[in-house]
């Protein structure tokens, strides 16, 4: 989770939106790539469907994304914020 605004902030609904920060590894910068495409594809297609427990709605990507490496292991990194409007209780 990396935070932001909810669009839902001050209401009694028992949903929210949370800001996902999805960090694709791989070996090479087109096997990162290759990472974040699936991990986008799979997130995309996320709509009304309960997941361990949770209902969720719909899960956007929440701008472009960006191209790293790891400070630490040099590895390539493809960087991508979501938006995922979900539930705050259990799915019954």
């Amino acid at each position: 989770a990396s935070g932001g605004s909810t669009l839902v902030e001050g209401s009694y609904v028992e949903h929210t939106a949370q800001r996902i920060d999805v960090f694709s590894y791989g070996e090479t910068p087109f096997e990162a790539e290759r990472v974040r495409r699936a991990v986008f594809d799979a997130l995309k297609a996320l709509q009304r469907e309960v997941s361990a427990g949770v209902l969720i709605h719909w899960c956007d990507p929440a701008g472009g994304y960006a191209n790293i490496r790891d400070p630490d292991t040099k590895w390539p990194i493809n960087f991508q914020s979501f938006q995922a409007f979900h539930a705050e209780t259990a799915a019954v």
